[in-house]
């Protein structure tokens, strides 16, 4: 498997958790929810923009930063460890219920293993008062464990404090894994993109479905080209030949004024409908 099918490997992994009743329940509504994700394959480590992480203070603070182009996503890359060794990373990032932020799901899978080791708590992030601070060799913000698998955390904490258990976890492991989700959103904020298709191989695809195993999508590459001029559509066109999803976005107005256009189902003129998938090229690194 390659980055961009990392999200069929992870549903996989979901079936096979041994959970509580409890915990059970949450993970099928997980599932359900991570299945129409729009997925986002980046380069290695994640990094898309050039320089210290790529990203400033200036980037982190504007509201809405962290705001996911559709209510779930997937990110998925590779990233070298100090080791020097190779981890695949995904990271489900989910609107949340209340509307208020977003909740990141960062899981991993070590090179050498074949079992994906999915946390059983994410993080939550606003959109309006992301908290971020500079500061010696890069910037910390402010970041809010949330708890996906409830009984399961209680397990793992032990006679650790829940919270202290997560934001220790989040110190050591998570921020690292978290890092090409905030790539992503810097990227699609600032640049401009170009798309390409890439359709899945259809004798994998009946594998996979044979097996009962999840299948593959088709995936949209993005090449991220020179910065933004000016605010313009980048969702596609009335013209499309078959249905699709447009992709959220930011749009400032004639008075200057920046608000969301949420994601929406655009009707093409064929039958069918496009799983848009997503590959990000950074040429401008």
């Amino acid at each position: 498997m390659q980055p961009g099918h990392y999200l069929s490997e992870l549903l996989d992994g979901l079936k096979k958790l041994k959970l509580t009743p409890a915990d059970t329940v949450r993970a099928v509504k997980l599932t359900k929810k991570v299945k129409s994700a729009i997925c986002f394959q980046l380069p290695m480590d994640g990094q898309l923009i050039p320089g210290d992480m790529g990203l400033t203070t200036a980037d982190l603070t504007v509201d809405g930063f962290v705001r996911p182009p559709f209510d779930v996503i997937s990110v998925e890359f590779d990233l070298t460890t100090t080791e020097g060794k190779v981890e695949s990373v995904v990271v489900v990032a989910l609107h949340d219920e209340e509307g208020e932020g977003v909740v990141c799901i960062p899981s991993y899978k070590p090179e050498g293993e074949s079992s994906w080791r999915i946390p059983a708590f994410g993080f939550f992030y606003p959109y309006k008062g992301f908290g971020v601070q500079a500061q010696e060799g890069g910037w910390a913000h402010a970041v809010s464990p949330r708890q996906v698998f409830p009984d399961a955390v209680g397990q793992l904490a032990g006679d650790e404090p829940v919270g202290d258990f997560m934001l220790r976890l989040y110190r050591d492991d998570a921020s690292f894994l978290l890092r090409g989700y905030f790539h992503l959103c810097a990227a699609l904020g600032k640049y401009d993109v170009a798309y390409t298709d890439i359709e899945p191989d259809k004798a994998k695809n009946q594998f996979r479905r044979a097996r009962g195993k999840s299948p593959l999508f088709t995936y949209k590459v993005l090449t991220i080209g020179k910065k933004k001029r000016k605010s313009r559509h980048l969702g596609g066109t009335h013209a499309s030949p078959r249905s699709h999803l447009r992709r959220g976005h930011f749009r400032t107005s004639s008075k200057g004024k920046r608000y969301w256009v949420h994601p929406c189902m655009v009707k093409g003129e064929t039958e069918g409908f496009v799983h848009k998938d997503y590959r990000v090229e950074g040429d401008a690194a």
